[in-house]
């Protein structure tokens, strides 16, 4: 499981940002006819890049800098953000995979239960703050988008008008449930990692 996870991690940046790369490349440089040819390009490099430095690099890329899992986790939450159209409840994913592998980082450094618990609290505060910037992005988003309220009546197929107020109340419950989700689902999902692989010795 962790040699899979970390593989798709891993692997991931390098396709998706020479998609994402080359799509808007081509978009700002090339005709339109070349933007699809332009991010199937990037990706392509991006899966040559994987070929070359992966293999090697997939069993020593656990102990990376704290930096580079940190930029990973910010990579693929921005990605996950503007994949799923602001919607923050999928923001959860990326988190609990990087609070997994994090949890796997401190099994293979030999740390014990009291430092696992320790850092698994700065590990959650981090990914606490970065969903709550995606939350207030998300929030900010709806409230000036005049449509928000036809946009989740016809998605929802609600048989009543949506208002404002339903909308503020949406955010706050909706944020601050996702909130309380990622912060202890943090937290357990670093311990349950830990735990699993200090128990295979």
């Amino acid at each position: 499981m962790e040699r899979f996870l970390l593989l798709l991690w891993l692997g991931g940046i390098p396709w998706i940002g020479g998609f994402l790369l080359g799509w808007w490349a081509a978009y700002l440089f090339l005709p339109e006819r070349w933007i699809l040819a332009g991010g199937v390009f990037g990706a392509l490099a991006g899966a040559v890049v994987d070929g070359v430095f992966l293999k090697k690099g997939l069993l020593r890329a656990i102990h990376a800098p704290m930096w580079v899992w940190g930029g990973g986790y910010l990579f693929y939450s921005i990605c996950t953000f503007g994949f799923f159209m602001g919607v923050p409840v999928f923001n959860l994913l990326p988190g609990f995979l990087f609070c997994f592998l994090m949890g796997c980082r401190l099994a293979h450094q030999g740390r014990n239960g009291t430092e696992v618990k320790k850092s698994a609290i700065g590990i959650a505060w981090f990914t606490l703050g970065v969903l709550l910037i995606v939350c207030v992005t998300s929030a900010i988003l709806a409230l000036t988008d005049p449509y928000t309220a036809a946009n989740l009546k016809g998605m929802l197929g609600l048989p009543f008008d949506v208002t404002r107020e339903m909308i503020y109340w949406l955010i706050l419950t909706g944020g601050g449930a996702l909130l309380a989700v990622q912060w202890w689902g943090s937290r357990a999902t670093v311990w349950w990692a830990w735990k699993l692989l200090a128990s295979m010795g």
